[in-house]
């Protein structure tokens, strides 16, 4: 039977990592949110899965394990938390990985978007698209406005200008260069919280296991509860 000291030194400890846990999920979420909104602008998607959707879906598990971990056993919900420390490194890899090699691949998805539209300019879906992005992105072309001259278009989009200026001023800045300056810190971020606090529930996963080892039921319960 451990000591009154020792169970609120374990109970402290266990409220101190569902805190950083309950952080990571909200983090995970709300940063998740952002790269979703763009990622769902019209622009296809070049990475192997939705790091915005893949984020969200991770806090929100990370949520539930907090929400119903006092319904299961200790070995069970160590269970959980090494597959969520597992989603977690697998996406801290992913969304970093997506930051080395995006340049490529950004080019060629949203020019697929601007060219789409070049090619059958009376579709109003195709246009609607390249509008968002213009617009959402505040920029005008693929890697600039001259990519319209080039298209045979005698004048730039409407949403080629800041419709919020006085002098209604036209976007300099392509929209690759535009998109890869809003996506590339959120995948960083997303990147290194996911990694930083895998590194955490590792911790977690260790210390519960011991105490499993320590066949303590009654401090077992208080842990979870």
């Amino acid at each position: 039977m451990p000591s009154h000291h020792y169970k609120e030194k374990c109970t402290i400890t266990a409220c101190i990592f569902h805190i950083v846990l309950l952080i990571c999920s909200i983090c995970l979420v709300a940063i998740g949110c952002t790269i979703l909104s763009d990622e769902s602008k019209g622009i296809p998607r070049f990475t192997m899965v939705s790091i915005g959707a893949f984020a969200i879906a991770i806090g929100v598990l990370i949520g539930i394990m907090i929400l119903f971990g006092a319904c299961v056993e200790l070995p069970i919900y160590i269970f959980f938390l090494v597959m969520i420390f597992i989603l977690q490194v697998v996406l801290g890899s992913l969304a970093l990985a997506a930051t080395s090699k995006s340049d490529g691949e950004v080019y060629t998805a949203v020019k697929k978007v601007f060219d789409d539209y070049v090619h059958n300019p009376q579709n109003e879906h195709k246009k609607t698209v390249v509008d968002i992005v213009q617009q959402d992105f505040k920029c005008c072309g693929v890697e600039g406005p001259q990519y319209w001259n080039s298209s045979g278009f005698k004048q730039y989009p409407v949403s080629c200008y800041d419709q919020n200026s006085f002098d209604n001023d036209l976007y300099e800045e392509g929209c690759v260069s535009s998109f890869e300056e809003s996506i590339t810190p959120k995948f960083q971020a997303i990147g290194g919280i996911a990694i930083a606090f895998a590194l955490v529930q590792g911790f977690g996963i260790v210390y519960y296991c011991i105490l499993v080892n320590s066949n303590s039921q009654e401090l077992q319960r208080l842990l979870i509860a």
